[in-house]
């Protein structure tokens, strides 16, 4: 069982390094721009990743979930520091990906919209 499958199914509080793991994979996963000439395409090259991916939104949901205090503005400052870090803010794709992961995965939390 791999690291995000045993936090997953032990509850285990979810680190940043877990996080940044999952998006470093999401990031590598998603293809590049001139792959694609339609959304059909898209989701083609996306398919043999997809037992992975809801699983990685699932450990991005857990740590969102252990954000104190549990507001909206403490999801904000959060999603900020990953994705305007340097890991991923002078990379358009990783910036991109990291955000849209996220935002998915948070979608709900403390009032979070998408």
């Amino acid at each position: 069982m791999d690291l995000q499958a045993q936090t997953t199914a032990s509850n285990a509080p979810v680190s940043r390094d877990d996080v940044e793991r999952e998006l470093d994979w999401l990031i590598s996963i998603e293809p590049e721009p001139e792959e694609l000439d339609t959304m059909d395409d898209y989701e083609r090259l996306m398919l043999p990743h997809q037992r992975r991916i809801e699983p990685a939104g699932t450990l991005l949901r857990q740590y969102g979930q252990q954000i104190r205090p549990a507001t909206v503005e403490a999801l904000r400052d959060e999603f900020y520091s990953i994705t305007e870090s340097d890991k991923y803010a002078f990379d358009p794709k990783a910036e991109s990906v990291a955000r849209s992961a996220l935002s998915s995965a948070w979608a709900g939390l403390n009032g979070w919209q998408e």
